[in-house]
């Protein structure tokens, strides 16, 4: 593949009080690539300097832009991002995410490739998901938006992420079903693209968010 002669990916980078993991997942991006990229870091109200960090490599590289939004939610946070990439493909990542080039092989390139093979709808790779339990839809394998590239046909048959659902979670358990029910088949990678790391946001103060994101879940999809 000539790099030089396709459009760059647009990598969506949503992020919030990211603390030192921002950085590093920016960095990471920035060195180990080749393919043309636009990075598009969509930061919501951070109180801990993430919105200057962000300023900070908006400013020093011409292929990333941040966008500033109210703190909505990853899921609505996701939508601002992938709009802004236009007709551009999109790979999803988040702050706490780091890329590391594990195989001597460029990530970016491989998932691209993946994308374009016949009937492939979307890309993931290993850890980029998991299996839902009893409060969605028990044994379902789903893809996270922490690792998922998005061909912009893709985009426009499913279109976006399902805000009913900010400030999350269940919004990519909700999208793989939608991927599943028009057809669209997933693949993943056989290699590890990133290193997912749990920060201060994830903690029990989401649990109401939780359990009313589940009951709209099930009543979406006829689970009882």
């Amino acid at each position: 593949m000539d790099n030089k002669k396709n459009k760059p990916v647009a990598i969506v980078l949503t992020c919030y009080n990211s603390g030192i993991h921002l950085a590093l997942a920016i960095e990471s991006i920035i060195n180990n690539t080749k393919y043309p990229w636009k990075l598009i870091l969509i930061e919501s109200e951070s109180t801990d300097g993430t919105n200057l960090v962000c300023d900070n490599y908006a400013s020093k590289y011409k292929n990333i832009r941040v966008i500033h939004t109210k703190k909505e939610g990853i899921t609505k946070a996701t939508n601002v991002g992938i709009k802004a990439a236009g007709e551009l493909d999109v790979y999803l990542t988040q702050d706490d995410v780091v890329l590391p080039n594990l195989y001597e092989r460029d990530w970016l390139t491989v998932l691209v490739e993946a994308s374009r093979l016949k009937k492939i709808g979307a890309v993931s790779t290993f850890g980029g998901g998991g299996v839902s339990g009893p409060e969605c839809l028990d044994g379902f394998k789903w893809v996270g938006t922490w690792s998922l590239f998005l061909p912009r046909k893709t985009i426009k048959k499913i279109g976006l992420f399902d805000e009913n659902y900010s400030p999350g979670p269940y919004d990519d358990i909700d999208y793989s079903i939608r991927l599943a029910k028009a057809g669209v088949l997933i693949l993943i990678a056989d290699f590890w693209v990133d290193h997912h790391r749990k920060t201060n946001n994830f903690n029990d103060k989401l649990k109401d968010v939780y359990t009313k994101n589940s009951k709209y879940f099930k009543k979406k999809w006829g689970i009882k």
